[in-house]
């Protein structure tokens, strides 16, 4: 794809405080919490830092990141809860 300049790369949002996510987090008592304390941060992601993410893969301070998968999970992948 570099003949054409074209970056390729994802992102790997895990949950998200969509309308939609809210409202299953909300039929199942104590989501929120479960899915807050499995993240290194201890919460759960606003839609604006997955925009943010996606506003620098987008742009030319990433100009030479192409080819990845970005987690966007707090630390869960590195951390699940575990103390």
């Amino acid at each position: 794809m570099s003949r054409y300049n074209i970056r390729v790369n994802a992102i790997a949002p895990s949950a998200i405080k969509t309308p939609m996510e809210i409202e299953i987090m909300e039929k199942r008592k104590g989501m929120e919490e479960e899915l807050a304390a499995a993240t290194a941060i201890n919460r759960i992601r606003d839609p604006k830092e997955v925009a943010d993410i996606i506003l620098y893969l987008s742009s030319d301070n990433a100009s030479y990141l192409t080819g990845q998968t970005t987690l966007i999970d707090g630390g869960w992948s590195v951390y699940g809860g575990k103390e």
